[in-house]
């Protein structure tokens, strides 16, 4: 078993998939696994995922993929990755519940795992609040503070999204009320205060 799987949702830019995927395979724990999840309904970008993927996995057996579009939800990660936890795909000890565009720090395994908490939350850097200018979030379980690519939840202890964005048009605060959620239902949590991820 794995100590993490990355549910690695991606949409029409299979080309994202050099970074994240090239950031997971630079880890200095070598002991996870990734699964994209093809949110695309066009054959033929799927089919380019499946390249990249192929390209990448250097034999390991490491990354893999399943075809998740369902037309019903569109592009919706969220319901992906419940989709995914359902069907027994992730096996890891930890769930990261990861975007075709975020990246990876080489010590993220290595140092989110070292935790012995249901939930482990690390700081990340984003441009989301100052275009163009990258930035620390110190990040806490409250909603405005979580991206679903900075934190790990123990599988068995895998709740998903609850509170899902029905605007597809607009933003969504799912992730950072997930973690919240499991914060006031009693989850012991832990926070490494390292930017470990960089997102958007």
């Amino acid at each position: 078993m794995p100590k993490v799987t990355f549910l690695v949702n991606s949409y029409g830019k299979p080309e994202n998939l050099w970074c994240v995927l090239g950031s997971l395979i630079q880890q200095t724990d070598p002991d996870w696994n990734a699964i994209v999840l093809l949110n695309h309904p066009d054959i033929e970008v799927q089919n380019r995922h499946g390249r990249i993927i192929n390209a990448m996995n250097n034999g390991d057996g490491r990354l893999s993929s399943k075809v998740s579009w369902d037309p019903r939800f569109s592009w919706d990660c969220y319901w992906a990755c419940e989709w995914a936890v359902d069907r027994g795909l992730a096996k890891g000890d930890w769930i990261c519940c990861a975007s075709d565009d975020g990246y990876y720090l080489p010590e993220f395994v290595e140092e989110m795992t070292k935790s012995d908490k249901d939930l482990v939350i690390c700081d990340l850097l984003t441009d989301k609040r100052h275009l163009g200018r990258r930035m620390v979030m110190n990040c806490l379980p409250k909603r405005e503070h979580v991206d679903k690519t900075n934190f790990l939840v123990r599988r068995e202890k895998w709740i998903g999204f609850p509170h899902k964005n029905t605007n597809m048009a607009g933003p969504s605060a799912a992730d950072g009320q997930a973690v919240q959620l499991m914060v006031e239902s009693g989850y012991k949590w832990d926070k490494i205060d390292l930017p470990l991820v960089v997102h958007n």
